[in-house]
């Protein structure tokens, strides 16, 4: 059974979104921990609010603000999965698993339990997407999606 988001991992409903300036798709807000805990010190703007996070992974902007602040992957202290082809992709920052660990695991037992595992992890000890993920998002609709196209390629 799937349970829902928790708390920490929910970007309101209501949250207004702009477009990238650089490729047009639609960007989600992101808080300022997410920049404080992710920059380098030395990209970190003077005010990390208003930011909005890219996904398109043919894009080389990570964060923007209407502005015309612009942030790339270059600025960050981590890999960003969603804009990375080579291993290693990031798909769980709090619990650090990849694409890679998934098709192993696919590989050795015919199917993944990393969406199980992450949620009895986030009931025992929580998570911190709101610092960890590039995208300030929960990751297990992305880990999900990950199982199952990787699930497919095995087949």
């Amino acid at each position: 059974m799937n349970s829902p988001p928790r708390p920490c991992c929910q970007t309101p409903a209501s949250a207004a979104r702009q477009r990238c300036p650089h490729c047009q798709q639609a960007g989600s807000p992101v808080p300022a921990e997410t920049l404080q805990n992710l920059l380098r010190a030395e990209f970190r703007p003077a005010d990390e609010s208003g930011f909005f996070y890219c996904q398109s992974s043919h894009c080389p902007l990570v964060y923007f603000r209407p502005d015309g602040t612009l942030i790339d992957k270059q600025a960050l202290q981590i890999r960003i999965g969603a804009k990375e082809r080579e291993d290693p992709i990031t798909v769980c920052y709090c619990f650090a698993i990849s694409r890679a660990d998934i098709a192993a695991e696919i590989r050795q037992h015919g199917q993944s339990s990393a969406s199980q595992r992450i949620e009895q992890l986030m009931k025992d000890n929580g998570c911190d997407c709101r610092k960890q993920n590039p995208s300030a998002r929960c990751c297990l609709t992305t880990v999900r999606k990950t199982e199952q196209s990787l699930s497919r390629q095995q087949t």
